[in-house]
């Protein structure tokens, strides 16, 4: 006991080395609950565990300086200093803050999705973060103004003013945000819908932010689109009103086909087929006699938009292959040209005296070539 109060005693008679104790102690404390949190990320891997990762490096950086302003406080030096010490301090405190909100509206979002087709979590929670940030930022940089003694109400009057600028400034972006809030309310689409811009682009629904909206394309591209021109252009969501589409096969056969022997083939192409949506019928319509084939549609509903593209695919080959199989032919463009014998267009003729014309000049040119070759 007497050690302790001689080391008080000392350290009353050295303030700095009061405060040099302060903080390394601090500082041995931070890598201490580092040291733990480290550990227990290894070891488990829960809700918790997420947490931690992303908070552990802010609450090192929090402790330490914590503990320097402890151990500087009653050392009276420069306000200007206390105030650097204070921001920074803040700062480490806000982002701290910032994530357990963060953490917080992902886990309340992911509660209320449980048993929600329309995917809460995904649609609207990244608006709702991003609000979030936006206003922790604000709340943030008003806490350190007033710190450093900035008065807020005459700053609050000027930015009304500053407010109606910026806003001009910033319409784009606040039609983005705006864009984006109607598009999620509404319910236009949601994480995962495939898309098909009015543009011609066409992909899947990767993520719905404040500013744009991720579309991921099938050439496994990223196609960044503002929400405003989502909200204001047309586009086509195959995922609406249900998973089940329609796919239309347009065939074409040549003339001298039997049209009810067609439609028979075609049909038989997909019948007793899994991927069909059985309480729709099967049809195959003739919808039209063309310049040189007779054309058909195969039109038939599946239960899965997201299949749409690769059971196209697989009945058109097997259409290809049934119309050869039953000895049916698929045209490619021709044309006929009937002449009668002397009677043949102008045309033709010119052709056929240009023709003759540059036969002769060949073969005066050769007979020329021999001729000076005998001389020599």
């Amino acid at each position: 006991m007497g050690f302790f109060q001689k080391l008080l005693e000392l350290l009353d008679k050295f303030p700095l080395a009061d405060a040099a104790l302060i903080f390394v102690l601090s500082f041995v404390l931070a890598i201490i609950i580092e040291e733990l949190i480290e550990i227990y990320i290894r070891g488990y891997n829960n809700k918790m565990t997420h947490i931690l990762t992303r908070i552990h490096k802010p609450l090192f950086l929090f402790i330490v300086l914590y503990g320097l302003f402890l151990a500087i406080t009653p050392l009276q030096i420069s306000k200007v200093i206390m105030n650097i010490i204070q921001t920074f301090f803040d700062i480490a405190l806000f982002f701290i803050v910032s994530l357990l909100i963060d953490e917080f509206l992902m886990f309340w979002g992911r509660s209320l999705a449980r048993g929600s087709r329309h995917s809460f979590s995904h649609e609207v929670m990244p608006l709702i973060r991003g609000f979030a940030r936006i206003l922790m930022l604000v709340f943030a940089i008003f806490v350190i103004l007033t710190l450093w003694g900035v008065s807020i109400g005459p700053l609050l009057a000027s930015l009304g003013v500053a407010g109606i600028i910026i806003g001009f400034g910033l319409k784009d972006s606040t039609a983005n945000i705006f864009g984006g809030i109607s598009l999620v309310m509404d319910k236009s689409f949601r994480i995962g819908d495939i898309v098909k811009l009015e543009s011609g682009e066409l992909g899947t629904v990767d993520e719905i932010g404040i500013r744009s909206t991720r579309i991921k394309t099938f050439d496994d591209e990223m196609l960044i689109v503002p929400n405003s021109i989502l909200a204001q252009n047309k586009f086509i969501n195959y995922a609406q009103p249900n998973d089940e589409i329609r796919i239309v096969i347009p065939v074409g056969v040549a003339y001298g086909s039997d049209p009810e022997r067609v439609k028979r083939v075609l049909k038989n192409v997909v019948k007793g087929k899994k991927y069909l949506d059985t309480d729709k019928e099967v049809m195959v319509w003739f919808t039209e006699m063309n310049d040189f084939s007779l054309d058909f549609k195969l039109i038939f509903y599946i239960s899965d938009f997201r299949r749409k593209f690769t059971i196209q695919d697989e009945v058109t080959t097997e259409v290809f292959y049934a119309l050869k199989e039953n000895g049916i032919k698929i045209p490619f463009p021709t044309r006929t040209l009937y002449m009668e014998k002397g009677k043949a267009p102008n045309v033709v003729k010119a052709v056929r005296k240009r023709t003759k014309k540059a036969v002769k000049k060949k073969k005066a040119k050769k007979k020329a070539k021999k001729k000076a070759k005998k001389k020599r």
